[in-house]
């Protein structure tokens, strides 16, 4: 009778058993096991290769170094033994399996082994992993009615045990990136931060990446050739976002093998964090830090010798922040950018940063607007600005984004040429006693690269407009070409606003109730100053822009094409804006809550008594520019088909929106850092000025007077540029009550 399992028998009566149960030939350490083996196998935790046969825990009892010994026996049943004595039915009730499973041509029945929740920020489940036995993962989402769909078309991809990884008690955790959710669970049983992602590395996504940002990162790679090259291809996803990239080995774990091999041998989480310690950077992340991809290269102190042995990725000072955050946008929408951006070899920001105001004129077009609260309903007016070098590919990337405007642009002008036609004739075919015709008006605009303010209004009447250049300064210089004391430029800042528009000419009356213009474009750092007003933001213009300041490439030529399919998807979600119906939605709850402690307790809260007033008012309209966003964020996701059609704005586009402004903010440093060159270099200029004519000393009124800092300015920026004067030793400030009255040069 052949031996399928007994208890515990002696040393010398367990080598017979085995023996007549069957072993007849060695197992091959590269042989794969059957399938009636492995379908056996996967039903046990921590099932594994060890020498000759196959290892795994034995559910019977407390089990932590695998002690249960399976394999295939001389008639072909699954041989099951529990070295620590458990009998064969306490080894097989836990895990479902029956004595007729382990025999030779036994039905193979797929079972489900466990399953694992996918949730979002905020606890909510977006969708499960299923892992069965044999060997297989299925997907399903809920399907809203309380059941499930075998699907997650649609559904938000997130990286598992999300919640962890913005737990903000654990933020200076080292998160270890795992291969599976198996793996995630069982660091998370040993207190620490672990997650994975769901398909593997040939799924990840800048979603993944951004939530990873500014984080040190530990990979835990499985044991094998695929194992390896996940690694790489993450680690170098994450490299110039996370903090720090580790790329673990783990000792002692066979062909294979994983973390949770390694915790199985008796690893513990003190010596896993002391591995990471002693890990080296990936081979990628180190040819990206050298600038072998074409990248300029970044400095990094860590690298001690050309191996890489103590060499840790650490981003360059002020990184956190620095890349505006495209996971915020639709799937699709990002690879679209991606690809865009590759192909003219250019920051995702000149991409990323005018789509905001290009899809938002669409939105304006449509009349859609957001209500805050009881009286203050906002738009979708955007105006953005991103900064780069006369080669950085500004022109490009503006005609790539500009396309569903133009086709828009071109359908308009169509329809208006076809309304004039039938104007035209049936003024011919009019007779004297019948009304004339009526005119259809002026000839509507979408798009505008150049313009004056007195065409604009006659524009704005159509609806929303939108300028966009690839060099704005021009835009600035001709404001006011033929005025005097900056109307154009307080007239565009109405436009910003919505103020209403009223222009009362004879014969020629009109009433714009809500001006709509939204602003896009580049510029080179150096014209930066037109923005300014002489020199300083007073009027408050430079505050109603959102400005990016990438970090330039260098040039180069590259074979990079963006698929058909890409840029016309790109224009008919986008175009799809235009035809939204006019409503006016409001935050739920939630997200109600969330943008007002945003602003209050995280925005706001970094603002102090004797901060500048110019400072105040550019986060009084980020705190604006977040609901503009959230409505434009909100839509885009419509249009992609991964939002939904409530006409209420959800928490998760707060979020969102959030992250948005909180790069926008990110890059006020470099362009204060650009202001103050240009506006120091003027400082100069004056004080040669003012010494070529005689003056040995001022007080701040006649400083206003004589011009100095421009026309207009304020007793408070007087003061602030007499400081600045004296620590550069043209003289010293005088005070009275501790306040600056007078500067006296030396």
């Amino acid at each position: 009778m052949t031996i399928i399992h007994q208890t515990r028998p002696e040393s010398n009566e367990l080598a017979r058993a085995l023996r007549n149960a069957a072993i007849p030939s060695p197992i091959k350490e590269e042989d794969a096991p059957s399938e009636h083996l492995r379908w056996i196998g996967e039903h046990f935790d921590q099932f594994r290769k060890n020498g000759k046969g196959w290892v795994a825990r034995c559910p019977g009892h407390d089990d932590h170094t695998p002690s249960l010994s399976i394999d295939i026996g001389r008639t072909g049943q699954v041989v099951i033994y529990c070295h620590a004595g458990c009998h064969l039915d306490a080894v097989l009730a836990p895990v479902e399996l029956r004595k007729s499973d382990l025999m030779p041509g036994a039905t193979i029945r797929r079972k489900l082994i466990k399953r694992y929740d996918y949730i979002d920020e905020d606890g909510e489940l977006l969708f499960q992993v299923e892992r069965y036995a044999p060997k297989q993962f299925r997907q399903r989402s809920p399907d809203g009615k309380g059941g499930w769909r075998s699907s997650t078309k649609g559904v938000r991809r997130v990286l598992y045990n999300l919640l962890a990884l913005t737990d903000k008690k654990r933020k200076n955790a080292t998160v270890f990136l795992c291969e599976g959710e198996k793996d995630v669970d069982r660091l998370t049983a040993l207190g620490l931060v672990a997650t994975t992602n769901c398909g593997g590395a040939a799924q990840w996504n800048d979603e993944y990446t951004e939530a990873l940002r500014g984080r040190k990162v530990a990979i835990l790679k499985d044991n094998d050739d695929p194992g390896r090259q996940r690694a790489e291809t993450i680690a170098q996803a994450l490299f110039g976002v996370a903090q720090s990239i580790k790329i673990v080995d783990l000792p002692g774990i066979p062909e294979k093998g994983d973390v949770s091999d390694w915790i199985a041998q008796g690893g513990t989480a003190k010596e896993l964090l002391a591995l990471v310690k002693r890990s080296k950077v990936s081979r990628a992340v180190r040819k990206e830090l050298e600038g072998q991809n074409g990248r300029i290269p970044l400095k990094n102190k860590g690298a001690t010798d050309q191996e890489g042995s103590k060499l840790e990725v650490r981003r360059p000072q002020g990184i956190e922040g620095d890349r505006f955050p495209i996971s915020v946008y639709p799937k699709q929408l990002q690879e679209f950018i991606l690809a865009a951006s590759k192909s003219i070899h250019c920051p995702v920001e000149h991409l990323a940063v005018p789509l905001l105001s290009i899809a938002g004129v669409a939105l304006g077009r449509a009349k859609v607007r957001l209500k805050v609260k009881s009286g203050y309903v906002t738009s979708s007016c955007i105006w953005s600005v991103v900064l780069d070098a006369s080669s950085g590919g500004k022109s490009p990337s503006l005609g790539f984004l500009q396309e569903p405007i133009v086709a828009e642009h071109r359908k308009l002008k169509g329809e208006y040429e076809q309304d004039m036609r039938e104007y035209e004739a049936a003024k011919k075919t009019q007779s004297k006693n019948e009304d004339p015709p009526e005119h259809p008006g002026f000839e509507p605009c979408l798009l505008l690269t150049d313009t004056t303010i007195e065409s604009l209004k006659y524009d704005l009447a159509g609806g929303a407009v939108l300028f966009a250049s690839d060099e704005l300064a021009g835009w600035v210089q001709q404001m006011s070409q033929y005025k005097q004391g900056n109307a154009d430029r307080s007239q565009w800042m109405r436009f910003w606003s919505h103020s209403p528009e009223s222009i009362g000419r004879v014969g020629n009356k009109m009433f714009i109730e809500r001006p709509f213009v939204s602003v896009t474009g580049m510029m080179v750092p150096k014209s930066l100053e037109t923005f300014n007003q002489q020199g300083h933001a007073d009027d408050g213009f430079m505050h109603r822009l959102l400005i990016a300041f990438p970090e330039s490439m260098m040039p180069r030529a590259t074979s990079n094409g963006v698929e058909e399919c890409l840029s016309a998807d790109y224009t008919k979600k986008v175009r799809t804006l235009f035809n939204e119906k006019e409503a006016i939605l409001t935050y739920d709850t939630r997200a109600s809550d969330r943008q007002l402690t945003y602003a209050n307790d995280e925005l706001f809260s970094e603002l102090r008594a004797g901060t500048p007033e110019k400072t105040i008012a550019k986060y009084r309209k980020l705190s604006e520019y977040t609901h503009r966003i959230a409505l434009v964020l909100h839509y885009l996701d419509k249009a992609y088909g991964e939002g939904t059609s409530s006409e209420h704005i959800t928490l998760r586009t707060v979020e969102k929106a959030i992250r948005v402004v909180e790069f926008f903010k990110s890059q006020l440093p470099k362009v204060q850092d650009i202001l103050k060159e240009q506006y120091l270099d003027a400082e100069d200029r004056h004080v040669n000025r003012l010494k070529n004519q005689g003056v040995t000393s001022l007080t701040v009124k006649q400083a206003i007077h004589k011009g100095v800092g421009g026309r207009n300015t304020k007793a408070d920026t007087i003061r602030e540029i007499f400081q600045e004067w004296e620590s550069r030793g043209y003289g010293s400030c005088q005070h009275k009550r501790e306040k600056i009255i007078s500067f006296s040069f030396e």
